[in-house]
């Protein structure tokens, strides 16, 4: 529980570091897409 809660503070990151810290790059068809997640502990 309480590394959820360390990695779930959000504070010290910038919007860009956020969305790409687990962000993962896919070609579908040349169509290209991205997927991104974050866990939070509300």
């Amino acid at each position: 529980m309480g590394l959820l809660k360390a990695k779930s503070n959000m504070s010290a990151k910038s919007a860009r570091d956020i969305l790409l810290g687990d962000f993962k790059e896919f070609t579908f068809s040349g169509t290209k897409s991205g997927v991104g997640q974050v866990e939070v502990w509300i």
